[in-house]
């Protein structure tokens, strides 16, 4: 529907989408309407009719102001709507105005029918002839802490006591540091003490009067009673650990804990309670000779095997030496990365030596030995293109910051994040590398021309039978299973009879794959 410019001028301050949206959900009567009025192609107003559709529109973009719903003066307005419960007011404001026009906002269906019964309420109050809803606050109608429950008071205090201490502090500004006063405290807090602490304290009554009990930290502590120790016990676990444990019995360790009769041998997991009691503290490594005892040869002592272990460790790089250490030096836990790599890698390369004598160093192919002879000037544009800056950092660290040299990484990490951004790279040359070609050939066989063109098969055959048929050569002996002949012949033009007649001759002279 194209409107007049005039229609929406008469909506200040509302976005033009919103209007649409508005005119958009209006009956195919309310349209016919709107159009006759306000289409560019109308010509006269009917001033009834304009008045009429306006004014849907108008309750749909704007607050409805309160003095149409409530019978009194403006100034009664203020004063009931200032003493509405911050919520209730809140809501309301969002509908509603009291003096100007502003544009409406959205509220659920829930919140809509909340301000219908605000609205009920204050229809009421001025019916009434009361214009403040505020409420007198008096202690005289609340409760002390104790009169809550039927419990003993020694019982409830000790319940207390295993809270939190942010829950302890809140219900001692209510009730004061012995819980015998009552204060007066802000909506918010009374809240909280109503509908969360008092709820927690008789829930874990409930739990004792059904069978529950008491533990501190000494009932899951067998050797020690020394906090201090225990302290350094609960530090050397990792972080979920410590937070639960100092969760439970607090951050000096002296709160109790209760626990349902169903719970009590699961509090704590065995993991936990095997380093709670020490179990892990007097555990050794094995000695290196034992670690390494099924390559100790025949005739040789633990001494001199001992001297080839260490000759082996010093040909360890820095990182590795460290890791080493640590673990079997200091007796220090790694974390799981590190305990990999010391595993599957540290000591694979020290039993390899111990079989060889020769420390085998990783190695790792360069950026340009990755990709085909010439590639080198799209590899660099394609790097400063596509990746961005975190990718570069990570791509030098691995190649150096030219791109021409190459370092081993220990983080799986950022091994895989490099694969991910070679395999870019990769796609990205074969894209190159096929709309080249234009040949109408598959990516795979493309991406197998690839591979092939950086074979040391292809480079020998090269040397014998040219660029152009040792390629048909290699990719019929390599790929004949997955490449037909009409692909091998769109790629280097060489025929069908050719390819067969030079393959048999070079698989006949003994080389293959």
């Amino acid at each position: 529907m194209d409107l007049k410019d005039e229609f929406f001028n008469c909506f200040v301050g509302v976005d033009k989408d919103v209007i649409l949206y508005v005119v958009n959900n209006l009956t195919p009567e309310q349209k016919r309407m709107l159009n006759e009025v306000y289409g560019k192609t109308s010509e006269v107003i009917n001033n009834s009719t304009r008045k009429y559709i306006m004014n849907i529109i108008f309750k749909d973009l704007y607050k409805k102001p309160l003095k149409d719903y409530i019978a009194t003066s403006g100034v009664n307005i203020v004063s009931l709507v200032n003493t509405l419960k911050p919520l209730e007011r809140e809501l309301l404001l969002k509908e509603y105005t009291i003096d100007k026009m502003e544009p409406i906002e959205v509220l659920t269906s829930e919140e809509l029918d909340r301000n219908k019964k605000t609205i009920r309420k204050l229809k009421d109050s001025v019916r009434i002839r009361r214009f403040n809803l505020s409420r007198k606050k008096s202690l005289d109608t609340y409760k002390l802490f104790f009169d809550c429950f039927s419990e003993d008071k020694q019982l409830v205090t000790r319940v207390v006591k295993t809270l939190s201490n942010e829950d302890i502090d809140i219900l001692q500004k209510r009730f004061g540091s012995d819980y015998t006063s009552l204060y007066m405290v802000d909506d918010e807090t009374q809240e909280i003490i109503r509908n969360s602490i008092m709820r927690k304290l008789k829930r874990e009554l409930n739990i004792l009067k059904n069978g529950g009990k008491f533990v501190t930290i000494f009932d899951f502590v067998k050797d020690t009673r020394d906090i201090e120790v225990i302290k350094m016990r609960i530090n050397s676990m990792d972080v979920f650990g410590q937070s639960y444990i100092y969760n439970l019995f607090g951050s000096d360790l002296s709160k109790e804990y209760i626990v349902a009769k169903t719970r009590q041998n699961g509090v704590i997991r065995k993991v936990y309670l095997d380093i709670l009691n020490g179990s892990k503290e007097n555990k050794k490594h094995k000695s290196l000779v034992e670690i390494f005892a099924k390559y100790k040869g025949d005739q040789e002592n633990d001494e001199e095997f001992l001297q080839r272990i260490n000759s082996a460790l010093k040909g360890l790089d820095k990182y590795d030496r460290y890791l080493f250490t640590r673990k079997y030096v200091y007796n220090e836990k790694l974390l799981r990365i590190e305990a990999k790599h010391l595993k599957y890698v540290v000591q694979t390369r020290i039993k390899r030596f111990l079989v060889s004598d020769v420390l085998d160093v990783p190695t790792c192919k360069g950026l340009f030995e990755r990709f085909n002879e010439g590639e080198k000037t799209a590899i660099l544009y394609y790097i400063d293109k596509l990746f961005n800056d975190e990718e570069k950092a990570l791509f030098r660290k691995k190649f150096g910051y030219d791109f021409s040299g190459v370092s081993y990484l220990y983080d799986d990490i950022d091994n895989k994040a490099v694969r991910v951004l070679l395999n870019r790279l990769e796609r990205q040359l074969l894209k190159d590398y096929k709309a080249k070609l234009n040949t109408g050939v598959k990516t795979d066989v493309i991406k197998a021309v690839r591979i092939t063109a950086r074979s040391e098969e292809y480079n020998d055959l090269r040397y014998i039978y040219g660029d152009v048929l040792a390629l048909a050569i290699v990719l019929y002996v390599r790929y004949g299973n997955r490449i037909s002949f009409d692909e091998i012949e769109k790629i280097t033009g060489i025929k069908e009879a050719d390819v067969i007649k030079y393959s048999e001759e070079y698989l006949n002279n003994g080389r293959g794959r």
